[in-house]
């Protein structure tokens, strides 16, 4: 019965996709987004907020950014800890996002707290 009702929203989907002007590429992306009707929000997590954090921000974002999906999902970065607050990305990271071509602009780290966190956000 769930593989026979996951069939039936796919076609549904491909359907309601073939209407509009997106290309084939981006038919099961734009149509799950769609009925979403909400941004996704992502944010990644470390201790200072410094080094793996945005690292991983920048580098989904680039991702995001290229598989033109910048107006459904939004990438964040916090850190668990204050010992970094108001600091830049460290330079070892800097390098390394700069090495594959993925931006990396001038940014303060910034603590995670309750209020930040909202509903459907993935962690």
């Amino acid at each position: 019965m769930l593989k026979f009702a996951i069939i039936c929203r796919y076609d549904t989907l491909i359907k309601d996709m073939k209407n509009s002007q997106e290309t084939p590429q981006n038919w099961a992306f734009h149509g799950i987004l769609r009925r979403l009707k909400s941004m996704i929000k992502v944010l990644f997590v470390c201790h200072g907020n410094i080094c793996r954090s945005p690292m991983a921000e920048y580098v989904m974002a680039d991702l995001v950014k290229k598989a033109g999906l910048s107006d459904w999902i939004e990438v964040a970065s916090a850190a668990t800890s204050r010992e970094e607050i108001g600091n830049d990305v460290h330079y070892g990271t800097k390098t390394k996002l700069a090495e594959v071509g993925v931006a990396c602009p001038k940014r303060a780290a910034r603590q995670m707290t309750k209020q930040g966190i909202i509903p459907n956000m993935i962690i």
